[in-house]
């Protein structure tokens, strides 16, 4: 099993130099931030794609995934402005896995993909990685100070989407909220190591 530390020091050591050399440009604070956030947490291995598939083809959900984490580290309030960030910031659309921004799908395919996240509650799959990481999970702990609830609550709300839920329906609340529960926890635990 992978260590955080051990996790830290190949996102450092390799994979920001790796990026900088694919995007021909620096990683801002921010881009490190998702790249860290995406590669602990790596998202896309809970998108499942069936292999007969009814109606619009399913394609484009590990990247789509992966921008939604995007939106929730970035702090973003809507789909359709994460997708304007996508067209006009290369290096984040290429972190996210497209290489042209005429390769994103429209906002009804982000709605789509959104909604089978809900559904099949992809982003509660933070419980997952911290035991993959040999990390207590937050329900194994019991929290004896009221502030240290509302610290996490404060930055889910002011720093990961919480204050902007623009979803109905009790699976994409849920699903928006995890989305940025993950990108909280990744944050903290990349604090830890940092």
């Amino acid at each position: 099993m992978r260590k955080i530390s051990q996790i830290w020091f190949n996102i450092q050591g390799f994979l920001f130099p790796f990026i900088e050399k694919e995007i021909e440009e620096p990683l801002t604070e921010k881009l490190k931030q998702l790249v860290a956030t995406l590669e602990l947490i790596r998202v896309e291995d809970f998108v499942h794609i069936p292999e007969y598939w009814l109606g619009q083809s399913p394609k484009n959900r590990k990247q789509i995934a992966r921008s939604f984490v995007a939106k929730a580290v970035y702090n973003m309030t809507t789909t359709r402005g994460l997708i304007d960030r996508l067209k006009t910031t290369p290096a984040l659309r290429r972190i996210c896995g497209w290489e042209k921004a005429s390769q994103i799908p429209h906002e009804s395919s982000f709605s789509r993909a959104f909604a089978e996240f809900a559904q099949n509650g992809i982003a509660q799959a933070e419980g997952q990685r911290a035991d993959l990481i040999n990390f207590e999970r937050p329900e194994d702990i019991r929290y004896n100070e009221r502030s240290n609830v509302e610290r996490v609550n404060g930055r889910l709300k002011d720093e990961f989407g919480g204050k902007m839920v623009r979803v109905r329906g009790g699976a994409k609340v849920m699903a928006h909220l995890m989305f940025g529960i993950l990108a909280l926890t990744a944050d903290q635990l990349l604090r830890f190591v940092t």
